[in-house]
C-alpha cells in the first residue's frame, strides 16, 4: 500500500441568497490533478499540531491545517474562524493510481460573509465562487475536470439545500485505505477503479473501466487477488442495482495484468469477451475471445444522458506495447481510455518479441494527432495533457535511439557496453527494463535501416 499522506480540505459555503461553494482550480504543472478544480486544502505539517495541545477538539490538528491551507492558497482573511466551526465531514483516502496517497480529512465551513479570494498561491490558477449545479453542468458537458471526491460532494449539494439529511450524506462519502469513492467517475458516464495486479513497478495496480451509464462495457477487468475481485464485484452490484446493464467486456491487449477477471465476469454475467484479432491469438489456451474487434468498431452505449446525443465508442488499433493493443475513443468529448499506450505513473514498456517501436512510435503519432482532451491510462491517474505528454514519449524515445546511434558510430559493439553507455543516467534498479527497451530499438533501427554501422551481436533479436 501507498503510504498515506494527512492532509485536510475546507469546503467554504456561503449559503445566503443561494448556496455558493469557493472553488479553486489547480495548476497545469501540479503532478496531482492538473487543471483540476476542487476545495483548498493540504498537506498537514508539524505547525499544525500545536492545535491539539491548545484544543480538545477531535482532529483539532486536521482542522488548523485546512484553515491554514486555505488562508495561504487563497489569501482569505479566516484568522478569526474558531477551530470549532468547522464542520467534519469524514475521510477521504485518494485511489491508489500513485505511490503518493493521500488521506484528507474533509471539513465544512459556512459564513455568509467572506469576500473572493485575491492572492492565490502558485499552486492555483483561478478561484471562484459557484453554485454546485453550474459547475456539475460544465463537467458533464466535459468543460473541465473535477477529481472523484470533489465530485461527490458537489453532487449532494446539487439542490442548494444544506440540512442535517444533506449533511449525513456528506458524512456518508467518507472511505477507508480499503475501500473506493462511492463514485469513481472520472469523466461523464466513465468510473475507474485501480484494482491492485501482478504488473510492472512502479505501477500496483491496473484501472478497470466502467464506460456507458445504463448500458455499459467493462474494459480491462485486471485483478487476480481476491481482495481486488470483491471490490470490482461490489462496484458492479452497484451499478446494477441502479438497472444498469454490462453489455460486453473489452480487452486492451494480451498482457495478464489486464485480464485477470475476465474469465470469471464473462462465467458471472454472461456477456462476451472482445479484444482485437491478434489479441486473440495470443491468449489461445489461456482465454477464450468471444468477438473479434478491428480498427473503427463502435460501441453503441445509448443516449447520453447529459446531452441526448449519441454515444458513441470506437475501436482504435494501435499496436506497439502489443500486436493487438487497442485504444477507446469517446467520442463526446474527444477523451481516450489509452491502455498501455501512457502511463499516469511510470512509463511503457516495449518487449521483444510481440511489441515493436516503429509501431509504438507511429500509435503515439497517432494518438498525439486525435488531439485527445483527455487520456484514461491503464496505470495511474488521468492525463489531462494527452497531445503534450505523447510528444514527451516520441522525442525521449527518440533521444534514447540517438544515443544508440552514436554510440555504435562510435564502435561500441558489446550489448552490455552498449546498455552502460546509452542509459547511464537511469536507476541502477531499472537496468532490467532498459535491456528490453535497448533490444528493441536496435531491432528498430536493424529492420528500418536507420542505423549506419554495425549490430553488436544479438542486438534487434526476436
Amino acid at each position: 500500500m501507498a503510504d498515506l499522506i494527512r492532509s485536510a480540505v475546507l469546503v467554504l459555503c456561503c449559503p445566503q441568497p443561494e448556496l455558493k461553494l469557493l472553488m479553486v482550480q489547480r495548476a497545469s504543472e501540479l503532478a496531482a490533478f492538473p487543471d483540476h478544480w476542487t476545495f483548498p486544502g493540504g498537506k498537514w505539517e508539524l505547525q499544525d499540531a500545536e492545535a491539539e495541545t491548545l484544543s480538545a477538539l477531535p482532529l483539532a490538528a486536521d482542522r488548523q491545517t485546512a484553515l491554514r491551507e486555505t488562508r495561504e492558497e487563497t489569501g482569505l482573511p479566516l484568522a478569526d474562524v474558531a477551530l470549532a466551526d468547522l464542520q467534519p465531514l469524514g475521510l477521504r483516502v485518494s485511489p491508489p493510481t500513485t505511490s503518493r496517497q493521500f488521506a484528507a480529512q474533509y471539513f465544512l465551513y459556512c459564513s455568509d460573509d467572506v469576500p473572493a479570494p485575491e492572492a492565490l498561491s502558485s499552486e492555483l490558477q483561478a478561484a471562484c465562487w459557484a453554485r454546485p449545479a453550474d459547475m456539475l453542468a460544465r463537467w458533464e458537458q466535459g468543460e473541465i475536470w473535477i477529481p472523484p471526491p470533489v465530485l461527490g460532494v458537489l453532487q449532494a449539494l446539487r439542490s442548494g439545500r444544506l440540512d442535517a439529511a444533506i449533511l449525513d450524506e456528506l458524512q456518508g462519502l467518507a472511505n477507508t485505505p480499503e475501500t473506493l469513492y462511492r463514485d469513481m467517475s472520472v469523466h461523464p458516464g466513465i468510473e475507474m477503479l485501480p484494482l491492485k495486479t501482478p504488473t510492472l513497478p512502479p505501477a500496483t495496480h491496473t484501472n478497470t473501466y466502467l464506460v456507458g451509464r445504463e448500458r455499459f462495457v467493462i474494459v480491462d477487468p485486471a485483478p487476480v487477488d481476491t481482495t481486488a475481485r470483491q471490490l470490482l464485484r461490489e462496484r458492479l452490484e452497484s451499478r446494477f442495482r441502479q438497472g444498469h446493464r454490462a453489455e460486453a467486456i473489452v480487452l486492451s491487449h494480451h498482457h495478464a495484468d489486464h485480464i485477470g477477471a475476465a474469465d470469471l465476469l464473462r462465467d458471472w454475467l454472461g456477456i462476451p469477451v472482445q479484444a482485437h484479432a491478434a489479441t486473440a491469438e495470443r491468449l489461445q489456451g489461456k482465454l477464450r475471445v468471444d468477438q473479434e474487434v478491428a480498427e473503427g468498431y463502435l460501441w453503441d452505449l445509448g443516449p447520453d444522458p447529459w446531452s441526448s446525443q449519441p454515444w458513441l465508442l470506437e475501436a482504435l488499433w494501435t499496436p506497439g506495447h502489443a500486436p493487438g493493443h487497442l485504444c477507446l475513443l469517446d467520442q463526446r468529448h474527444r477523451v481516450a481510455l489509452v491502455g498501455d499506450m501512457l502511463a499516469g505513473q511510470g512509463t511503457i514498456l516495449i518487449k521483444r518479441p510481440h511489441g515493436d517501436m516503429s509501431q509504438y512510435l507511429a500509435s503515439l503519432e497517432r494518438l498525439e494527432d486525435l488531439q485527445l482532451r483527455l487520456a484514461l491510462p491503464a496505470h495511474g491517474p488521468p492525463i489531462v495533457h494527452p497531445e503534450r505528454r505523447c510528444r514527451e514519449y516520441i522525442a525521449h524515445r527518440l533521444m534514447r535511439e540517438g544515443r544508440i546511434q552514436e554510440a555504435l558510430v562510435q564502435g561500441i559493439q558489446d550489448f552490455e557496453a552498449l546498455l552502460a553507455t546509452v542509459y547511464a543516467d537511469i536507476d541502477p534498479r531499472a537496468l532490467p527494463l532498459a535491456r528490453l527497451s535497448l533490444e528493441a530499438h536496435l531491432h528498430r533501427l536493424k529492420t528500418s535501416g536507420l542505423g549506419e554501422a554495425d549490430f553488436p551481436a544479438g542486438a534487434g533479436r526476436a
